[in-house]
């Protein structure tokens, strides 16, 4: 799925300027764990998680927006 999809399907806004911490279970290649990370306030962490270690690693450590 192309990224802007995937940010368009995500139908969410932080009531908060806080940094958030989230957990991405299934978290795979990271297509919406990117996604999410753009809705998130800045300093938010989220921790992805998938039984295939190996796709975790398509995801980088830190995103900028």
């Amino acid at each position: 799925m192309p990224h802007l999809d995937a940010k368009t399907l995500i139908q969410f806004s932080p009531s908060t300027h806080t940094p958030q911490s989230w957990v991405d279970l299934g978290s795979g290649s990271g297509t919406f764990t990117l996604a999410l990370a753009e809705h998130l306030p800045h300093g938010s962490q989220i921790l992805a998680i998938d039984k295939r270690r190996s796709e975790l690693t398509g995801i980088p450590s830190s995103h900028a927006e």
